[in-house]
């Protein structure tokens, strides 16, 4: 990829920009009523009536990924969330909120940089990490998690 279409295809905004599936979260949104949450393929985008479903009200282990498709860091760190998502199916929820199309979400914890993930325990915030970080920084969060359940 040149320099330029690069440059181009980082700067795009949220009413342009693609998820890793090929559909905005807006489309996704509308479709989820049809489709089930899959935890293996791709990570399900929450919009707050589905986080408050699938995160606040369950028991377990989530990893909320608060990310945008514009956001470099967040592209880095998304094929190994994908990874864990498929890792730990069964033992953790881990799925996406873009930033750009739930402010609710990003002003309820305050999510201030990208890529941010919070660590949710029956429903309640128990932990956060910002940036990029190694995954198993992230497995080790979620085990500790499972243990102390």
């Amino acid at each position: 990829m040149s320099k330029v279409s690069r440059s181009a295809d980082m700067t795009r905004g949220p009413a342009t920009s693609l998820t890793d599936a090929g559909q905005h979260p807006a489309e996704r949104s509308a479709m989820s009523a049809q489709t089930s949450v899959s935890h293996t393929a791709e990570l399900p985008y929450l919009d707050v009536e589905r986080f408050t479903a699938l995160v606040e009200r369950a028991s377990g282990v989530a990893v909320v990924d608060f990310t945008a498709a514009w956001c470099p860091p967040c592209r880095i760190l998304a094929p190994h969330i994908e990874a864990l998502a498929r890792e730990l199916s069964g033992r953790a929820l881990v799925a996406k909120v873009d930033v750009d199309t739930q402010p609710e979400l990003v002003a309820r914890f305050g999510v201030q940089s990208m890529p941010t993930l919070i660590f949710f325990r029956d429903g309640l915030a128990v932990d956060r990490v910002v940036g990029v970080v190694p995954a198993a920084q992230i497995r080790a969060k979620v085990e500790r998690l499972n243990r102390d359940l």
